[in-house]
C-alpha cells in the first residue's frame, strides 16, 4: 500500500517521467493494475541544437542484440531544417535483428524534444524499424529525417547524401 514517484524513486529523474509515475500510481491506488515502462522515457536536453533520445544507445543494443541495424539521416538534407538555417544533427533509429523492433532513436536538431514523441509512441507499440519506413510522413517537415533514418536502417534510404 505505499506508492512513490519523482526522484525518490530514482533515475532518471526528470519531471515527465516523475508525472507519469504519478498517473501509475494513482490508478493502482484505486485498485487498477497499471505498470510504469521504464524503457520509454525520454530524455531531452534544451540546448541548440536540441538534443532527445529513447530507447537503448547503439553500444547497449549491440551489446543486448549483437548485430543491430542502424540508421540515420542528416538534418543538413532536410528542406525544412534548411529553410530554417538549422543545419546541426541527425536522427539516429536502432532496430534489433529478429523483429526489426525499433529499441533506440536519438536525435539532435531542430525541435528534437518535440519529434522525440513519435519514437515513444513507436517504441511502446513494439512497431518496427519497417512500420516506420511504410509510414508517410509529411513533406517538408523536421519529421522526414525519422522516416529517412528507418529507410537507412533497411537499406532503402532515399535521400541520404
Amino acid at each position: 500500500g505505499i506508492y512513490a514517484i519523482g526522484d525518490c524513486v530514482g533515475n532518471p529523474m526528470l519531471a515527465h517521467k516523475a508525472s507519469h509515475e504519478g498517473l501509475v500510481a494513482v490508478e493502482n491506488c484505486l485498485g487498477r493494475e497499471a505498470r510504469m515502462d521504464y524503457k520509454v522515457v525520454p530524455g531531452v536536453i534544451f540546448t541548440h541544437p536540441e538534443v532527445a533520445s529513447v530507447g537503448l544507445t547503439e553500444q547497449e543494443a549491440r551489446e543486448k542484440y549483437g548485430d543491430v541495424l542502424i540508421g540515420t539521416f542528416p538534418f543538413s538534407a532536410n528542406g525544412k531544417a534548411l529553410g530554417m538555417g538549422e543545419r546541426e544533427g541527425f536522427v539516429k533509429v536502432i532496430a534489433e535483428p529478429k523483429y526489426r523492433e525499433i529499441v533506440g532513436v536519438h536525435i539532435i536538431g531542430p525541435h528534437a524534444t518535440d519529434m522525440i514523441t513519435e519514437a515513444v509512441v513507436a517504441m511502446k507499440s513494439e512497431a518496427t524499424v519497417d512500420e516506420i519506413a511504410e509510414s508517410i510522413h509529411p513533406h517538408p517537415t523536421l519529421s522526414e529525417p525519422i522516416h529517412e533514418a528507418a529507410l537507412d536502417a533497411i537499406g532503402l534510404a532515399l535521400h541520404k547524401p
